[in-house]
């Protein structure tokens, strides 16, 4: 044999062999891999990763909480146009290839080649679901042959369009949004159907490198990676070359958008909190729950509102306290060169805007804003920035001077001067009837405070807890069923005269009203109208301390909440706003106090209920409790109404409507300013203090300081009510009074309500021997003095 046709049959047999080996290798290779391939299952049965979902009662999103943001939709309801787009991008024969596309391997590698680097993939869109399911995403050769054979698996048990599906609602596309429906909220605020074409363009170009790609980090290399994919679209012929170019000339429009309005954080942190302990963090941000809540959303942004103008009002009362900080000058043309002030803090309240001022005159400041345009800030913006005397400033360098940073706040077209509140408030509203809660507001910022005031201030309400003991006091049936033979009604009379008791410890309590004005023997209607602290002390004395502290409890305050002494007749219990709200609503029902609730729905990602277990935040069973007679509940409410009539509340007639009720509240040294207030189918309450309890300040009182913030808040939620009736039980009746005494007289007296079972005295007239002496008060036992010590825990 010759040696030329020996070495053809060596290297024949060597080549099977080589080749034998291979299959062999790449067999066993191949049945390696196939047995290391994951079950295909969570992709034929797909069920994505979805945040937490809040909503308000009329189905406005308040916040979408999870790590993936997504909203996965049919392939009917994906524009026909967006997966164009994305196929344009990432798979141009994504409807001719079965998983893998071996023309696509080669063109990629030629390109590759001739570029002497990697500047073209080959992956179809079908092996990125593979790898964005179930591969990590090193570059080796094992996981590339694993995504191609996952790639097939998928095509044989999965229709195109489902693949499709797949690939447009699981694909990250950068900041946090997972798929287009959730990209298109994030960049846009829009829905997916609702995009341009251009818009479009720009999400398909986010896979490729979502980050490298974003256009609220690198427009540029945003709009250039746009109009390659819609020159692409219009080269495979699905837009037009001139609609192609009538997109390209779009400006760039992505913005941030956060999912959610973010009016009702502190609500929605409430509903967080109790989803994560009620489902584990993992189900709760992960499984697409979504909380339906009793918020509606125009009273929650009213109330937000009221509450923020108000803590500001207060604080502009009590003077400027300076500018942020100041910067040199070299800090200052930072600013200017777009460098934010390092003594800002991490986020800003809703609303307010800083500024530098670059300088100022007599008459107006100059001052960067933080949108990057100059504005002009004259007197009238500044001229509030007393420094905590009476004394005006009279020229606006008076106030600033340059390199001042502040606070600035846009009312209209026109800018002012502005600071952050040290003081807090919060601001509850309810649905009287069911306890629904229909605003919260719990603090001026969330963003610098997460702390509710609403729920987790325990403070004392002052005079505003009155109104229970005066409730306590005029239920004739309780009283005699706890043993006692008198009652009191509106008309009872009690001496306004000074006080003073000696406690237990051997110590001297006198307690005065407010300004120290006495008004002498004084009808309980006209006590509660004014807020007198010495009639409602004589009146709780008189009913017994131990039957006022568990008459109370009826409103929903526990034990421990209340003190052991005759101060509790001023407030001196330790309460929340929301307990106090539902305490008040008993009278707005006519008796029955509601359990306030927050949650009105669960449902799961598909949208069926769930039943939420031991959820003190849900509707209860039982929504409401009768706590007092509606006779009772009726006689308070009146007394109440002349609150706002012509007590301490008086500033809310501006509302002009008739069915208002409420009671003021401040206590000791002005440190707590309340003010609760209801008609008959809403009760809203208010409260301003500081976090570390301190004055507000002289004449700060619940009228001035608390009712201004109801008073906004109600305008709103009144606006399309019809004025209601607080309804009177058939068991009262009107009587004429005398308006001195509160005698029943036949004529020439005073309308009064009573209970029809409980009428005071009619009076009699004086023999002759006696006149000119003064009759007896009527309904009033006499306090006897040997009964103070059961009174000696007065604090």
């Amino acid at each position: 044999m010759r040696p030329a046709l020996r070495f053809l049959l060596w290297s024949l047999l060597v080549l099977v062999l080589l080749l034998s080996a291979a299959g062999i290798a790449g067999y066993l290779t191949y049945n390696r891999l196939q047995s290391q391939l994951p079950d295909i299952n969570p992709v034929l049965d797909y069920h994505p990763r979805m945040p937490l979902r809040i909503y308000s009662a009329d189905s406005v999103l308040l916040v979408e909480i999870g790590a993936e943001r997504r909203t996965p939709l049919h392939i009917d309801q994906i524009p026909r146009r967006v997966q164009q787009a994305f196929i344009a991008a990432e798979d141009a024969r994504f409807y001719e290839h079965g998983g893998v596309d071996a023309m696509g391997i080669v063109r990629a590698a030629w390109a590759n080649f001739r570029a002497g680097q990697v500047v073209q993939g080959a992956s179809t869109i079908t092996q990125q679901v593979a790898r964005n399911f179930f591969l990590e995403s090193d570059q080796t050769f094992e996981r590339k042959l694993k995504e191609a054979l996952l790639a097939l698996k998928i095509e044989q048990h999965l229709s195109k369009p489902s693949i499709l599906a797949l690939y447009l609602n699981q694909i990250y596309l950068g900041n946090g949004a997972y798929g287009v429906q959730a990209a298109a909220q994030r960049y846009f605020g829009k829905d997916i159907r609702d995009l341009s074409l251009a818009q479009i363009a720009l999400l398909a170009g986010l896979p490729k490198a979502p980050s490298a790609f974003n256009p609220l980090i690198n427009p540029e290399r945003a709009l250039a990676r746009r109009d390659y994919i819609l020159h692409r679209m219009a080269k495979l012929g699905f837009i037009s070359p001139a609609e192609a170019e009538a997109a390209i000339a779009e400006p760039l429009s992505a913005s941030r958008h956060v999912a959610g309005n973010d009016i009702a954080p502190y609500a929605t942190e409430e509903v967080r909190r109790w989803v994560v302990d009620a489902f584990g963090e993992e189900t709760a941000y992960s499984s697409g729950l979504q909380v339906y809540t009793t918020i509606l959303s125009e009273n929650q942004q009213a109330a937000q509102q009221a509450l923020v103008e108000g803590l500001e009002a207060y604080d502009r009362r009590h003077g400027y306290r300076g500018p942020i900080a100041r910067l040199d000058d070299a800090a200052l043309q930072a600013v200017i060169d777009g460098q934010p002030p390092a003594a800002l803090p991490g986020k800003i309240p809703a609303g307010l805007h800083w500024g530098a001022v670059l300088d100022a005159d007599a008459e107006r400041a100059r001052v960067y804003l933080d949108a990057g345009e100059e504005i002009s800030l004259p007197f009238a913006a500044v001229a509030w920035a007393h420094r905590g005397s009476d004394t005006r400033p009279k020229r606006v360098k008076d106030v600033l001077q340059r390199g001042d940073l502040i606070w600035l706040r846009q009312a209209g077209k026109d800018w002012r001067l502005a600071q952050i509140p040290q003081v807090q408030g919060g601001l509850v509203s309810l649905d009287a009837a069911s306890g629904r809660i229909l605003a919260m507001a719990g603090g001026y910022s969330f963003d610098l405070k997460q702390f509710n005031h609403v729920t987790q201030a325990w403070r004392q309400p002052g005079s505003a807890f009155k109104p229970f003991i005066y409730a306590a006091a005029m239920d004739g049936d309780a009283l005699a069923a706890a043993g006692q033979n008198h009652y009191f009604t509106p008309a009872s009379v009690l001496d306004d005269g000074p006080f003073a008791v000696v406690d237990g410890s051997g110590k001297l309590w006198q307690p005065d009203n407010y300004e120290s004005k006495h008004y002498g023997p004084t009808r309980l209607r006209v006590a509660l109208a004014r807020s007198q602290n010495l009639v409602s002390i004589r009146l709780l004395q008189a009913i017994g301390l131990p039957y006022a502290r568990d008459y109370v409890q009826r409103f929903g305050f526990s034990p421990q909440q209340l003190p052991n002494g005759l101060s509790l007749a001023l407030g001196s219990a330790s309460v929340n706003l929301l307990q106090m709200t539902a305490g008040y609503s008993a009278f707005a029902t006519g008796g029955f106090r509601p359990h306030p609730y927050l949650i009105e729905k669960v449902l799961d990602a598909q949208g069926r209920p769930i039943t939420p277990v031991n959820c003190g935040l849900c509707a209860q069973p039982a929504p409401t409790s009768t706590v007092l007679p509606p006779a009772v509940a009726f006689l308070t409410t009146s007394m109440m109404q002349d609150v706002v009539q012509r007590g301490t509340a008086t500033a809310a007639r501006s509302l002009e409507r008739p069915d208002l009720a409420g009671k003021t509240g401040t206590t000791n040294e002005s440190r707590d300013a309340w003010f609760i207030g209801f008609t008959p189918r809403l009760a809203t309450g208010v409260w301003v203090g500081f976090d570390q309890p301190r004055s507000l300040g002289r004449r700060e009182t619940g009228g001035i300081t608390a009712l201004p913030i109801w008073i906004d808040y109600m305008r709103t939620a009144l606006r399309d009510q019809p004025i209601g009736e607080f309804r009177q039980p058939p068991d009262v009746v009107v009587r004429e009074i005398s308006p001195n005494r509160g005698f029943l007289v036949d004529s020439g007296g005073i309308p009064e309500y009573f209970q029809e079972a409980h009428l005071p005295p009619a009076f009699v007239p004086q023999p002759p021997d006696l006149e000119g002496q003064a009759a007896p008060v009527a309904d009033v036992p006499e306090a006897d003095p040997a009964t103070t010590n059961l009174y000696e825990e007065l604090f």
